[in-house]
């Protein structure tokens, strides 16, 4: 593989990271502020008391939240990550302020 073309693989690997975010307190942040749609919970996700904010949240602001039965470094492995309790699928508008528009059409966003 050439270097321009692993630079464009890594290029849109970024954007796709891009359209997620990782981890407890980011997803629970980005939720509180309507920006995701969709947020995984998995099985072995602690403390209880922010798993109870990160569920509000997501009813106030509309995000479906859904447990998985795979546990913390199972899913951060999938996202590229040692460990993540939570992902979070960012909205179409909140995906248009992070990625750029031709990276979006390349990578079928």
């Amino acid at each position: 593989v050439s270097s321009d073309s692993r630079g464009r693989m890594d290029e849109k690997a970024g954007a796709l990271r891009s359209l997620v975010c990782l981890g407890l307190n980011e997803v629970t942040r980005h939720t509180a502020r309507g920006e995701v749609s969709l947020v995984l919970v998995c099985k072995d996700a602690q403390p209880p008391a922010l798993l109870l904010h990160l569920a509000s949240a997501a009813y106030v602001h509309g995000a479906k939240v859904c447990g998985i039965g795979e546990t913390s470094e199972a899913l951060g492995a999938a996202f590229g990550a040692p460990c993540a309790m939570a992902v979070a699928f960012f909205t179409e508008d909140a995906q248009a302020a992070r990625v750029p528009n031709e990276l979006r059409e390349e990578v079928g966003g």
